[in-house]
Protein backbone atom coordinates (compact mmCIF):
# COMPACT_ATOMS: atom_id res chain seq x y z
CA UNK A 1 0.00 0.00 0.00
CA UNK A 2 2.79 2.58 0.62
CA UNK A 3 2.81 5.40 -1.73
CA UNK A 4 3.15 9.05 -2.24
CA UNK A 5 2.35 11.52 -1.97
CA UNK A 6 1.80 10.95 1.53
CA UNK A 7 -1.62 12.44 1.80
CA UNK A 8 -2.80 9.89 -0.98
CA UNK A 9 -1.45 6.76 0.90
CA UNK A 10 -3.15 7.92 3.97
CA UNK A 11 -6.48 8.31 1.99
CA UNK A 12 -6.02 4.76 0.73
CA UNK A 13 -5.51 3.01 3.75
CA UNK A 14 -8.80 4.79 4.82
CA UNK A 15 -7.66 8.58 6.87
CA UNK A 16 -10.08 11.29 5.79
CA UNK A 17 -8.93 14.20 7.30
CA UNK A 18 -11.32 17.11 7.75
CA UNK A 19 -8.28 19.75 7.74
CA UNK A 20 -4.47 20.08 7.35
CA UNK A 21 -3.95 20.38 11.06
CA UNK A 22 -5.27 17.12 11.31
CA UNK A 23 -3.26 15.52 8.88
CA UNK A 24 -0.01 16.90 9.62
CA UNK A 25 -1.01 15.64 13.29
CA UNK A 26 -0.37 12.34 12.12
CA UNK A 27 2.26 12.94 10.02
CA UNK A 28 3.89 14.02 13.01
CA UNK A 29 3.22 11.14 14.76
CA UNK A 30 4.69 9.40 12.03
CA UNK A 31 7.36 11.07 11.79
CA UNK A 32 8.35 10.64 16.01
CA UNK A 33 7.69 6.69 15.21
CA UNK A 34 9.87 6.84 12.33
CA UNK A 35 12.58 8.79 13.86
CA UNK A 36 12.77 6.33 17.03
CA UNK A 37 12.89 3.09 14.68
CA UNK A 38 15.00 4.55 11.77
CA UNK A 39 18.33 3.01 13.66
CA UNK A 40 17.22 -0.52 12.64
CA UNK A 41 16.68 0.08 8.87
CA UNK A 42 19.74 -1.10 6.98
CA UNK A 43 20.78 -0.40 3.84
CA UNK A 44 19.87 -1.96 0.47
CA UNK A 45 22.44 -5.72 0.14
CA UNK A 46 25.00 -4.64 -2.56
CA UNK A 47 24.45 -0.96 -2.13
CA UNK A 48 27.96 0.44 -1.40
CA UNK A 49 29.36 -2.18 -3.69
CA UNK A 50 26.95 -0.85 -6.38
CA UNK A 51 27.79 2.90 -5.26
CA UNK A 52 31.64 1.93 -5.21
CA UNK A 53 31.68 0.94 -8.56
CA UNK A 54 29.65 3.60 -10.48
CA UNK A 55 32.11 6.20 -8.85
CA UNK A 56 35.25 3.98 -9.90
CA UNK A 57 33.32 4.06 -13.30
CA UNK A 58 33.33 8.16 -13.10
CA UNK A 59 29.82 8.70 -12.64
CA UNK A 60 28.58 11.76 -9.97
CA UNK A 61 25.70 10.55 -8.02
CA UNK A 62 23.11 12.46 -6.09
CA UNK A 63 21.10 11.33 -3.18
CA UNK A 64 17.35 12.81 -3.33
CA UNK A 65 14.99 11.32 -0.24
CA UNK A 66 11.99 12.29 0.77
CA UNK A 67 12.87 11.81 4.30
CA UNK A 68 13.97 14.80 6.19
CA UNK A 69 17.28 16.11 5.80
CA UNK A 70 18.04 16.08 9.17
CA UNK A 71 17.26 12.20 9.29
CA UNK A 72 18.94 11.63 6.05
CA UNK A 73 22.08 12.99 7.23
CA UNK A 74 22.18 10.77 10.61
CA UNK A 75 21.62 7.64 8.22
CA UNK A 76 24.36 8.77 5.84
CA UNK A 77 26.95 9.18 8.17
CA UNK A 78 25.73 6.21 10.35
CA UNK A 79 26.61 4.54 7.11
CA UNK A 80 29.35 6.04 6.31
CA UNK A 81 28.03 6.96 2.69
CA UNK A 82 28.68 10.66 1.91
CA UNK A 83 31.55 10.02 0.02
CA UNK A 84 29.77 8.40 -2.51
CA UNK A 85 27.74 11.64 -3.43
CA UNK A 86 28.25 15.05 -5.13
CA UNK A 87 25.20 15.99 -3.04
CA UNK A 88 22.54 14.77 -0.59
CA UNK A 89 19.08 16.48 -0.16
CA UNK A 90 16.68 15.52 1.98
CA UNK A 91 13.00 16.99 2.25
CA UNK A 92 12.62 20.42 4.26
CA UNK A 93 8.73 19.33 4.84
CA UNK A 94 7.16 17.04 7.40
CA UNK A 95 5.66 14.97 4.75
CA UNK A 96 8.12 14.94 1.67
CA UNK A 97 5.79 17.44 -0.54
CA UNK A 98 8.79 19.38 -1.29
CA UNK A 99 10.82 16.64 -3.28
CA UNK A 100 9.80 17.44 -7.07
CA UNK A 101 11.04 21.01 -6.12
CA UNK A 102 14.31 20.09 -4.32
CA UNK A 103 15.18 17.99 -7.14
CA UNK A 104 14.75 20.64 -9.83
CA UNK A 105 17.22 23.13 -7.82
CA UNK A 106 19.71 20.21 -7.35
CA UNK A 107 19.66 19.56 -11.17
CA UNK A 108 20.10 23.61 -12.02
CA UNK A 109 22.75 23.71 -9.18
CA UNK A 110 24.44 20.78 -10.25
CA UNK A 111 24.19 21.97 -13.97
CA UNK A 112 22.66 17.75 -14.30
CA UNK A 113 21.34 17.13 -18.14
CA UNK A 114 18.13 15.40 -17.63
CA UNK A 115 19.16 12.88 -20.74
CA UNK A 116 22.34 11.95 -19.06
CA UNK A 117 20.51 11.57 -15.46
CA UNK A 118 19.19 8.11 -14.63
CA UNK A 119 16.98 7.71 -11.26
CA UNK A 120 17.68 4.66 -9.57
CA UNK A 121 14.54 4.36 -6.66
CA UNK A 122 12.06 1.75 -5.61
CA UNK A 123 8.68 3.64 -5.83
CA UNK A 124 6.06 4.57 -8.37
CA UNK A 125 6.71 8.15 -6.60
CA UNK A 126 10.84 7.99 -7.89
CA UNK A 127 9.62 6.94 -11.58
CA UNK A 128 7.31 9.72 -11.42
CA UNK A 129 9.57 12.36 -10.28
CA UNK A 130 12.13 10.97 -12.93
CA UNK A 131 9.03 11.42 -15.59
CA UNK A 132 8.61 14.74 -14.75
CA UNK A 133 12.12 15.33 -14.87
CA UNK A 134 12.52 13.68 -18.03
CA UNK A 135 14.78 11.55 -16.73
CA UNK A 136 14.97 7.43 -17.37
CA UNK A 137 14.32 5.34 -14.27
CA UNK A 138 15.73 2.11 -13.10
CA UNK A 139 13.49 0.39 -9.82
CA UNK A 140 14.43 -2.23 -7.37
CA UNK A 141 11.38 -4.25 -5.96
CA UNK A 142 13.45 -5.05 -2.91
CA UNK A 143 12.34 -1.69 -1.49
CA UNK A 144 9.26 -0.04 -0.07
CA UNK A 145 6.73 -1.50 -3.17
CA UNK A 146 6.87 -4.88 -4.89
CA UNK A 147 7.16 -6.05 -8.45
CA UNK A 148 3.91 -6.13 -8.77
CA UNK A 149 3.14 -2.59 -8.01
CA UNK A 150 5.98 -1.01 -9.25
CA UNK A 151 5.17 -3.07 -13.08
CA UNK A 152 2.28 -0.72 -13.76
CA UNK A 153 5.39 1.48 -15.14
CA UNK A 154 6.95 1.51 -17.90
CA UNK A 155 10.65 0.87 -16.34
CA UNK A 156 13.63 -1.58 -16.18
CA UNK A 157 12.69 -3.28 -12.32
CA UNK A 158 15.15 -5.27 -11.38
CA UNK A 159 15.28 -7.53 -7.95
CA UNK A 160 18.86 -6.84 -6.34
CA UNK A 161 20.95 -3.63 -6.94
CA UNK A 162 24.24 -5.34 -8.01
CA UNK A 163 21.92 -6.00 -11.39
CA UNK A 164 22.64 -2.32 -12.14
CA UNK A 165 26.41 -3.45 -12.48
CA UNK A 166 25.73 -5.95 -15.99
Amino acid sequence: FFSFPIREYYKKIGFEFKNDEEYYSIVEEFNCLYERNIQICELQQDAISVMSFFQMQGYSQFLLSGLNYKHLIKAVNRFKIAKYFEEIVGSKSSDANDKVLNCKKMFRRNKIKHEDAIFIGDTTADYDLAAVMGCRCILTSSGHQTRSILGVKETRIIKELKELKQ
